[in-house]
């Protein structure tokens, strides 16, 4: 009787908010104007110059904890009020005078998608006299270990006659320990595991694709 066999194959790596009853609504122009993105876990530069009444919008995982604040300018006594829905939309969150006349939002999002971030004056007013530096992070980004990091958590692959692609990840990926390294690709400690029932033909392919800017990756079977 033929019987199927299981491999297992690496894919390796190369290469605190104060809550108010109420938000602010002066909206006035977007900017940025292009949504922001981060997966950084420390604070980026949104843009120094924006004033009171501009609101921008910022790319969110469900999951994930994000920041956003004005702690380190002075320019005016900051509020900022967090929204789904556009601006002066479903209200998410608010905060006034976390660090001095200065604001900071800490929120966990709730659903993938867009939020919108208002900068606004105390009270609620608009200031294009002074501008203001807003910076954010995913605090909780680099933080959640790999699921499929070690063989005993690989992730299943379908075996069929035609392609079937599955997305993967190798962020946050570590070196496995107990086993051989690879020998391919100038393998540099961070690979992530999947398993697939090689068919009773005895001959399987596997291959990677390009996503989401990943360009040079490698393959060991084990």
């Amino acid at each position: 009787m033929i019987k199927s066999k299981i491999i297992l194959f690496a894919f390796i790596v190369f290469g605190n908010s104060l809550y108010s009853n109420s938000q602010c609504t002066n909206c006035g122009g977007n900017y940025p104007g292009t949504s922001q993105t981060t997966v950084s876990n420390s604070l980026v530069t949104v843009a120094t110059d924006i004033s009171a009444g501009d609101f921008s919008n910022y790319n969110v995982t469900v999951g994930e904890t994000y920041t956003w604040t004005t702690c380190g300018d002075t320019d005016f006594d900051t509020q900022l009020t967090l929204t789904s829905g556009g601006c002066a939309g479903t209200d998410l969150t608010y905060n006034d005078d976390d660090c001095g006349l200065q604001s900071s939002i800490t929120w966990t999002a709730t659903f993938t998608g867009t939020v919108t971030l208002l900068l606004s004056e105390y009270n609620c007013s608009t200031n294009t006299t002074n501008n203001m530096t807003i910076e954010w992070g995913c605090t909780s980004c680099g933080s959640s270990p790999l699921v499929n990091d070690d063989p005993c958590t690989a992730i299943s692959l379908t075996s069929s006659a035609s392609c079937t692609n599955t997305l993967g990840s190798n962020a946050n990926a570590t070196a496995s320990t107990g086993i051989p390294a690879p020998g391919c690709a100038s393998y540099n400690g961070g690979d992530a595991w999947y398993s697939v029932i090689v068919p009773v033909g005895g001959a399987i392919t596997v291959t990677t694709s390009t996503s989401g800017g990943f360009t040079d990756g490698g393959l060991a079977l084990y």
